[in-house]
């Protein structure tokens, strides 16, 4: 409100980033103002898009996104890779284990009688 009350408001609404700032303060307020938890969560959140801001002023921030970005196709190429093992693991659980009969470690919640029963033992 500050803002609006220095600049007036032709200021705010002719400097994009004014008016970013704006409607995450008028978005903060109207979170808190809320009783609604998933609002207020919701509305810290948006509010981490303030480091966009900073992006232009600060270089190193920059190139830490840009470095981020560019890492996810590699990080894709792990996930996939840790599938793969997954996978090999709950098919070699099935072999080795399909028709063991519950004891200790083996029931109702973590056995290898299927297929999506084992990647979920081998998951949890």
């Amino acid at each position: 409100l500050l803002t609006v009350a220095g600049y007036g408001p032709g200021g705010v609404v002719d400097d994009s980033w004014k008016l970013f700032d704006l409607v995450i303060m008028a978005g903060t307020a109207t979170g808190y103002a809320s009783s609604a938890k998933a609002l207020t969560q919701f509305v810290r959140a948006f509010r981490l898009l303030r480091i966009f801001r900073l992006m232009n002023k600060i270089k190193a921030i920059k190139v830490i996104f840009e470095t981020t970005v560019s890492s996810v196709p590699q990080l894709a190429n792990i996930v996939i890779l840790l599938l793969i093992v997954y996978t090999m693991a709950a098919v070699a659980g099935i072999a080795l284990f399909g028709t063991t009969k519950y004891g200790q470690r083996l029931g109702p919640t973590a056995n290898f009688e299927n297929f999506p029963e084992a990647i979920k033992t081998i998951y949890l």
